[in-house]
């Protein structure tokens, strides 16, 4: 297999899985894991499911650049959706659905 046969979620697993206490993530002084890393993305999905979000469904996410934001984004690739990442002070009519 090649790596185009993955999604970016298995990719990020097979690395936590690999990498459990190492650094995933350094933030504003939060020092966050790979294991830590891993779990909110897995909870983050599980919420997104929760609300109804299926494999093929489009997910825009207009977020700052925060961990919560790529919880999200992993969220949504772990389900098989599609994230639309769009810069949170992008005005909604210039937004197209």
């Amino acid at each position: 297999m090649t790596y185009k046969d993955y999604s970016l979620y298995s990719l990020l697993k097979e690395r936590a899985l690999q990498k459990k206490s190492k650094l995933a993530i350094y933030y504003q002084g939060r020092r966050i894991s790979f294991r830590k890393f891993l779990s909110k993305v897995d909870k983050t999905a599980e919420l997104l499911t929760g609300l109804g979000i299926q494999k093929g469904d489009v997910v825009l996410i207009a977020q700052p650049n925060i961990p919560e934001t790529l919880y999200l984004f992993y969220a949504v690739n772990k389900i098989g959706a599609i994230s639309n990442m769009v810069h949170p002070f992008t005005p909604y009519n210039q937004i197209q659905s």
